[in-house]
């Protein structure tokens, strides 16, 4: 058995391949377990700035441990040599074939890590130490999230579980002993950080939040830590009124006005559909607040209109255009009369078409702004945090050793069993009595099988 993490998050991917990267990926990992013989679990963790899979495999007893790379970059098309190998390779294609991006792009965008880099690498994610902004919460009830669909999909296995159990358990021992995520800090939290800055004080505020998931829960609950009252919710699927009720916020079917009425609009559903057809237009990642359009980047790119019509976006120009149409109206002013608006997009699969930000009195913040504006953690902290990461890890490591040592063990007793009986079937033969016959071969053999346990116990 190995456990095998394939990795492509924030650190090496802009977050627009990322997004195409994890697009109809729902199924993934029941097509894994289905295409590869010796592949027996899989947890997929997709995220707003990562996507993970995580393996456990049948070794192919012909390949030393020996011969297995660490987190190697995978850079060159994997063969059937080892199981690994393999399974890796099924992944990706299958990977690549759902995205719909080249095979050999798909495998350059992950890393691979095998043996302890597993445990090392999920342990940090977990623990928000490898988040786009270090030290959030939000990653660990995803993590907890990726188990449970696991769990549904009947995919998961001992080794996988006890992985991400102990995972979870240091994650959540960072939380209650250091003082990483003490101060609330999550992606949510810095994007409403930047976007305070171009809208009206929180308590004066309208806001709608467009989705009904983990996020939207998130951004809700940040907002009336804030103070911000009037909040509403829109969902094109039509969960807007039971959302509502679980959080008392105003339901809306009607978008464009609700939008005409906020004043800060968060969108984190990633209900976009359609294929991106290229690297959308950015917005500037240092300058949420509303810029000049002639001289947002979104401006210089015309030629990307033709490759962002092939999706439907919830947030798209036009009703954007008609909202603010909406806000002036209601003002008795021209369209410039609208009062600024501010759009927050969370989500991974874009919610807002990015060319929003190319608009007079608009404001866009996205993924790749508040990558850009993350605040750093303290050192002292992140050292105490990285403490009580190495304290979970050696007792995760310890926990498995027992377990293999144990296993081991038992394979050495259940052979000598075998061998015993063989040795008394061949005692019987020769005419001794069976219960002097089963004497004679433990006398033979329980020796040897005491030596053996002793080695096994020694490299455990």
């Amino acid at each position: 058995m190995a456990l095998i993490s394939m990795t492509a998050s924030h650190h090496d991917l802009d977050l627009d391949l990322l997004e195409q990267l994890t697009r109809d990926t729902h199924t993934l990992g029941k097509s894994i377990v289905a295409a590869s013989t010796r592949t027996r679990g899989c947890v997929v963790l997709s995220t707003c700035n990562r996507f993970e899979v995580y393996l456990d495999v049948d070794l192919d007893a012909s390949v030393p441990e020996s011969a297995l790379v660490s987190t190697a970059r995978v850079a060159a098309p994997v063969t059937a040599a080892s199981s690994i190998a393999a399974a890796t390779a099924t992944a990706t294609q299958l990977i690549s074939q759902a995205s719909s991006l080249p095979h050999s792009l798909t495998q350059r965008a992950f890393t691979v890590h095998t043996g302890p880099d597993v445990a090392a690498h999920l342990f940090r994610v977990a623990s928000g130490l490898d988040s786009l902004v270090v030290g959030e919460r939000e990653i660990a009830g995803q993590v907890r999230r990726a188990l449970r669909t696991a769990h549904v999909d009947q995919l998961t296995t001992g080794p996988l579980e006890r992985l991400f159990q102990r995972a979870l358990r240091t994650s959540k021992a960072i939380a209650s002993d250091t003082a990483l995520s003490s101060d609330g800090r999550s992606v949510v939290s810095v994007a409403l950080d930047l976007a305070s800055q171009a809208a009206p004080p929180w308590p004066h505020a309208s806001v709608l939040v467009v989705g009904t998931g983990a996020y939207a829960g998130a951004t809700v609950a940040a907002l009336r830590a804030r103070g911000v009252r009037d909040i509403a919710v829109y969902s094109g699927s039509g969960r807007a009124h039971a959302f509502a009720g679980s959080h008392q916020i105003t339901p809306t079917s009607d978008l464009p006005s609700a939008i005409a009425d906020a004043d800060v609009v968060v969108a984190c559903s990633g209900n976009s559909s359609g294929h991106r057809g290229g690297t959308p237009p950015s917005p500037s990642p240092t300058s949420p607040i509303l810029d000049d359009p002639a001289h947002h980047p979104a401006h210089d790119r015309a030629g990307e209109v033709a490759k962002q019509s092939s999706i439907s976006y919830v947030l798209d120009v036009a009703a954007i255009a008609a909202a603010r149409r909406g806000s002036a109206e209601a003002a008795d002013g021209p369209e410039g009369a609208a009062r600024p608006l501010v759009v927050v997009d969370l989500a991974l699969h874009r919610d807002a078409d990015p060319r929003i930000a190319g608009m007079a009195g608009v404001g866009f913040i996205d993924l790749a702004t508040v990558r850009a504006n993350a605040p750093a953690a303290a050192e002292e902290v992140l050292r105490e945090a990285e403490a009580v990461l190495a304290a979970g890890l050696a007792e995760y490591a310890e926990r498995e050793d027992m377990r293999t040592a144990d296993a081991a063990v038992t394979a050495v007793v259940e052979e000598f069993a075998r061998k015993r009986e063989t040795r008394v079937v061949e005692l019987v033969g020769l005419g001794v009595d069976r219960a002097e016959a089963g004497r004679r071969a433990a006398r033979e053999l329980n020796a040897e099988m005491h030596r053996r346990i002793g080695l096994v116990r020694a490299r455990g």
